[in-house]
């Protein structure tokens, strides 16, 4: 009971009192008064408990509201795990090719460098060679000039 009911209640009594006090003499009206007055109290509890029964079913209603929600609440908290899980793992499977890619292209880098250094091993020996044989020729050129002039100088 507040503090309105209260009051309300007080002026039902002093009312009351007033209705017996002043009309005393005349019964049949003080009478009707009274049942009145009586009527509007029954009233106003016949109301009091609709609105408790009104708010009851309201909050049924609102703790049915607020369990959805707590269960959608919980159903996209697992989706949201589950999407960053799946993040995650693809997070993972993603930095695995890059490592695995990063070894491939290293291992093929080293190759390629190795193979390239093998080719200028073999142009540097074949350029020896050709030098080789080059001043070979050169020289076997330059002995048989002297020896065709040792031949018309006489």
């Amino acid at each position: 009971m507040n503090a309105y009911d209260k009051a309300l209640l007080g002026l039902y009594a002093i009312s009351l009192f007033a209705i017996i006090a002043l009309l005393s003499d005349v019964w049949a009206l003080a009478a009707i008064l009274i049942l009145i007055l009586m009527l509007s109290l029954v009233q106003k509890a016949a109301v009091e408990d609709e609105m408790i029964r009104e708010s009851d079913k309201n909050r049924e209603a609102l703790v049915q509201v607020v369990a959805r929600l707590e269960m959608f609440s919980r159903k996209l908290e697992e989706i949201r795990y589950d999407v960053g899980k799946g993040f995650y793992t693809f997070d993972n499977r993603l930095k695995e090719a890059r490592a695995d890619y990063q070894k491939d292209m290293d291992m093929n880098y080293r190759e390629l460098a190795r193979k390239i250094f093998e080719v200028e091993n073999r142009l540097t020996a074949a350029r020896r060679t050709f030098a080789s044989a080059l001043g070979s020729m050169d020289d076997r050129i330059n002995s048989k000039d002297e020896e065709e002039e040792s031949y018309r100088r006489p």
